[in-house]
């Protein structure tokens, strides 16, 4: 196991505050504020006060929730010079106020890949029913067979991504 896995299991993946935050919330509350703090302390190996790259890494997956792609952590950390340690506290937080998180796409692309339970490729319906039986259990399975049967919309019992992506721009 890697020192990247070690540290991911250090960190709770969610914070709500930082939901918010991802949607754009400006100023931070007080909440995503203690959140952020929290994300860089316990990302912050040794206590120095910054982040060096790989302490930044399990920052971002203490922030997101999952693992984030190399574009994605390029994409925050492009104008920090890691070696003059220019990650401290205060940078850390300017740039999730100024971040743009993650757009749309790649929101739907982790939702996706986090719905494929089974690593297929593709949505099937028992991957669906196992999602709802820990995310709404109430949710009769009748209801649930309904709304595959919408998406899945050639009947071969998959919603592949771009059925998936679809479903997920609709607008009502």
């Amino acid at each position: 196991m890697n020192n990247l896995q070690n540290k991911q299991t250090e960190i709770p993946a969610t914070f709500p505050s930082l939901y918010r935050l991802s949607q754009r919330e400006t100023p931070l509350s007080p909440e995503a504020l203690a959140d952020l703090q929290q994300v860089f302390r316990r990302a912050d190996k040794g206590h120095k006060g910054w982040l060096s790259k790989d302490d930044f890494k399990v920052a971002m997956v203490g922030l997101l929730g999952y693992k984030p792609s190399k574009f994605e952590l390029e994409r925050a950390r492009s104008n920090v010079n890691f070696e003059k340690h220019e990650m401290t506290l205060e940078r850390f937080i300017s740039l999730r106020r100024n971040s743009s998180s993650t757009d749309l796409d790649e929101t739907i692309r982790q939702c996706f890949l986090t719905a494929d339970i089974s690593c297929h490729g593709y949505i099937s319906r028992s991957d669906l029913h196992s999602i709802f039986s820990q995310v709404a259990p109430s949710i009769p399975t009748h209801v649930i067979d309904d709304a595959f049967a919408v998406v899945d919309m050639d009947g071969d019992g998959k919603v592949g991504y771009r059925d998936f992506e679809k479903l997920m721009k609709y607008e009502c």
